[in-house]
């Protein structure tokens, strides 16, 4: 109750606190209950972090550890590099102490949140997180030694992270063994598609958890064989033999998840998979054509939110490809991005240095939630009966200028407008993130996050004519 108080009085990372970060913030983070330990993160991220940064990256007992990394990374609004490398080495750290099951999650979940942070830097090196210490940046393309756990003279953070995550995958807790896959999954770990496909047919997981592991396997492009491929494969192939069942968004998860599958195999793969999958689903999805089912689905917001904003998986996505998915979700047709698209809403061009992921994905998800006073639709009824909706590109005594969709203008004399009003819902239509499959959301948000520069010329000659 004294933390949630102290959050109420407005503290501010900017003000000096009334309380000391370590001596009467960490304890809380120690508490068996995770409502306490959840008041006493919130109030440590609203503590200035020069404060107590040092002393939660030496913590090397459970929760409290985890607790107070996550509350750095939650705190601060974009760590630099430098930060990140400490922070990936100290989980690794934590790692080598081989936490107990009950621990681990905690700890993985810090692990996602700075792969995230990390914005697909992987090639960290493995050394001390204690500060001053200079963490070499290595070329990825550069040749290795003959020393080292994996094979060569530098050890990378990640890469044994990922190993020591393999090691103990699967666990009995069904809740950590999918966060564990969904982290090797991100990392690309060697051997994670082997261990994940393996998990496909273990009579022990329950159709929640395969399909969980199914997901994750669809957005791996690298450690695919013959064993796991079939593996997957033959799931599919169960899936619709057996004539599976969920909620209105069922069939196009699982066709989303075979699409994305064979999109990512190795070319050798690939024809037998596609016509192996293709053949096996049911009439009502396959006439819907080779991509399987594509158009709406009742996936919530707040699954996609989910899945854009804290799967660490959206670093593995392709920004090139996200021009297709500009235009697959319509975007084109109302935002300008660099040399594409059509002025009609906000331009796009350097969205990415004025929203967080965060506030990206949220605004496409919830777009009626906050509307610019400058995008406001507004609806006119002339005097004829005829409506015309959009935004004032401009307006004089004698007229308005209404910029519709798709780029067009119309002009209204003022003396032929029987009624005007502004409406607050935006625009922008619903649900345009659901006629996209996980892999093209995914590329999506990269290509907005990378800015107009990564669109490759054979877009932009596509596009142009």
């Amino acid at each position: 109750r004294g933390a949630e108080a102290l959050l109420r009085t407005g503290l501010h990372p900017a003000v000096s606190a009334p309380v000391s970060a370590v001596e009467d913030v960490f304890p809380l983070l120690a508490s068996p209950d995770r409502f306490v330990r959840y008041a006493g993160r919130n109030l440590l991220r609203q503590i200035n972090p020069n404060q107590w940064k040092e002393a939660a990256l030496k913590l090397d007992s459970y929760p409290q550890a985890p607790e107070a990394l996550m509350a750095y990374l939650q705190g601060i609004t974009s760590p630099d590099i430098w930060d990140i490398t400490r922070f990936v080495n100290r989980e690794l750290e934590l790692m080598r102490l081989n936490p107990l099951d009950s621990e681990l999650l905690d700890l993985v979940r810090v692990i996602q949140r700075t792969i995230l942070e990390s914005h697909g830097i992987t090639d960290f090196r493995a050394d001390s997180s204690i500060a001053g210490i200079f963490q070499e940046k290595r070329d990825p393309d550069a040749p290795r030694g003959g020393g080292g756990r994996f094979g060569g003279d530098q050890v990378f953070a990640y890469e044994e992270i990922g190993a020591l995550l393999l090691e103990r995958f699967p666990t009995v807790d069904k809740n950590l063994s999918r966060e564990i896959a969904r982290t090797m999954g991100a990392l690309n770990t060697p051997g994670a598609v082997g261990a994940i496909a393996a998990e496909l047919g273990n009579p022990g997981n329950d159709r929640e958890q395969q399909i969980f592991y199914a997901d994750v396997l669809s957005f791996m492009d690298t450690g695919w064989d013959s064993v796991s491929v079939e593996r997957m494969v033959d799931w599919i192939e169960k899936v619709y033999e057996e004539k599976w069942k969920g909620g209105a968004s069922f069939s196009g998860a699982i066709g989303n998840i075979g699409d994305d599958f064979v999109a990512h195999l190795p070319d050798e793969h690939r024809e037998d998979a596609t016509s192996r999958i293709e053949a096996a689903k049911p009439a009502v999805v396959a006439s819907q054509g080779g991509g399987g089912f594509r158009g709406p689905t009742n996936i919530s917001d707040e699954e996609i939110e989910e899945s854009l904003i804290f799967n660490p998986n959206i670093l593995q996505a392709d920004a090139a490809a996200g021009v297709w998915a500009y235009e697959k979700a319509l975007c084109s047709t109302c935002h300008t991005f660099g040399p594409i698209g059509i002025e009609f809403g906000p331009d796009l061009t350097t969205i990415n240095q004025r929203f967080s992921r965060t506030d990206l994905v949220r605004s496409i998800t919830r777009q009626s939630e906050v509307v610019s006073d400058l995008w406001q639709v507004t609806q006119i009824t002339q005097t004829d009966g005829q409506i015309i909706a959009g935004t004032v590109y401009s307006e004089n005594a004698q007229r308005v200028v209404i910029q519709i969709p798709g780029g067009g203008q119309v002009t209204v004399p003022t003396s032929q407008i029987e009624s005007r009003t502004v409406s607050e819902v935006s625009s922008m239509p619903e649900g345009l993130l659901h006629m996209l499959g996980g892999s093209e959301r995914r590329d999506l948000l990269k290509l907005l996050e990378e800015g107009p520069g990564s669109i490759p010329d054979s877009a932009l000659t596509r596009i142009n004519g």
